[in-house]
């Protein structure tokens, strides 16, 4: 499955419209749109974002990795991580993110 079907199916997962998502995620609806026909993807932060809101894990969402499931309220480590990310300049975002999920990895292996 291709990164914009993923996305598809977790804003249909969501419940929202594009609209309603957008302004939940803080972006312009024609950002939507663009992740789910392909031309652009969304940025670390909101990768993270729509999967909480999915209730699917980022690294599904991002890479196709099994399972899809998450859980549907982020805890405080995802809270903290989110605003790691956050932080981030703009250069590092990518970077950061990689760093989280490695390290999700790391600890889901251990």
């Amino acid at each position: 499955m291709e990164t914009e079907s993923r996305i598809k199916v977790a804003v249909e997962r969501t419940g929202m419209g594009p609209t309603e998502l957008a302004k939940h995620l803080g972006v312009k609806r024609s950002a939507i749109y663009q992740w789910l026909d392909g031309s652009t993807k969304p940025n670390p932060e909101n990768y993270i974002r729509l999967s909480i809101k999915a209730g699917v894990r980022v690294q599904w969402l991002v890479f196709g990795e099994e399972p899809v499931e998450s859980p549907p309220e982020p805890d405080e480590k995802t809270l903290i991580l989110l605003d790691i990310i956050k932080n981030a300049s703009e250069e590092d975002k990518d970077e950061r993110l990689q760093e989280v999920i490695d390290f999700a990895r790391f600890k889901l292996a251990g």
